[in-house]
């Protein structure tokens, strides 16, 4: 009998050490599966966080793009700016034809006015403040001294804006390696007075050879007197006749 009732307590005992193992198991099993819980948030709060990343970063690529596209943009907004501004193309096809079209121009004026005007283009002007700057100026010498021609007047200023744009008409022929095939002057004479007149004619006569067809519109018997042939329109009560 005693031996039956130690026997039960051994029992007794052994469930009592298998129910607090089974006890600490479970509660290890509850332990690891809220572990594996925290772990599978863990995971997906970094694949959203990798998604966010991806995204920034494919945002600043497609930035990084078009911040060099608009530079690219801006480069060559400088290269042309540089190329037409004052210091550009303008001024290095400016200082490569002043010295042609200058001799033409100078020696028009050194025939016009029997060597009493003489013509140079300047590329350059002088700062108040100090330096010079790209210009194109054109500087007309006489008794007074060299001056602009901006600063000549009436008969004078005429017959500069008239001489200088027949150099330039001269200027470009010699560029495309012809001949002018003809000059038409439009009531050229007006305001020149007879001395600037008499100046106009004589480039004229010289240019008889060079040119084609000289024709000049003009209201002065005097002046349409002095050229080679004559076409004259006259006003009538019908209208107008040709002579």
């Amino acid at each position: 009998m005693q031996m039956l009732v130690r026997k039960a307590s051994e029992a007794r005992t052994d469930q009592e050490s298998v129910t607090r193992e089974v006890t600490v198991s479970e509660d290890k099993r509850a332990k690891l599966h809220q572990a594996a819980s925290e772990l599978h948030g863990d995971i997906g709060r970094q694949e959203a966080a990798l998604e966010t990343a991806q995204r920034h970063a494919q945002v600043q690529a497609e930035r990084q793009v078009t911040v060099k596209q608009l530079t690219d943009k801006a480069n060559v907004l400088d290269d042309l700016t540089a190329c037409f501004g004052p210091k550009g193309v303008r001024q290095i096809l400016i200082d490569a034809s002043a010295p042609e079209l200058e001799e033409i121009a100078d020696q028009l004026f050194e025939v016009a006015t029997e060597g009493r005007m003489r013509l140079r283009i300047s590329t350059q002007k002088a700062l108040k403040g100090g330096g010079t700057a790209e210009d194109f100026g054109i500087m007309i010498k006489d008794a007074r001294g060299e001056r602009d021609a901006t600063e000549h007047s009436g008969g004078e200023l005429q017959l500069i804006s008239i001489l200088f744009r027949v150099s330039v008409s001269l200027w470009i022929a010699r560029l495309k390696g012809v001949q002018p095939g003809c000059l038409f002057l439009d009531e050229a004479f007006d305001r020149l007075g007879v001395d600037g007149a008499q100046d106009l004619l004589r480039v004229l006569d010289s240019l008889s050879d060079r040119i084609g067809l000289i024709a000049v519109v003009t209201h002065d018997h005097q002046i349409a007197d002095r050229l080679q042939s004559q076409i004259r329109v006259v006003k009538n009560s019908t209208g107008a006749t040709i002579a």
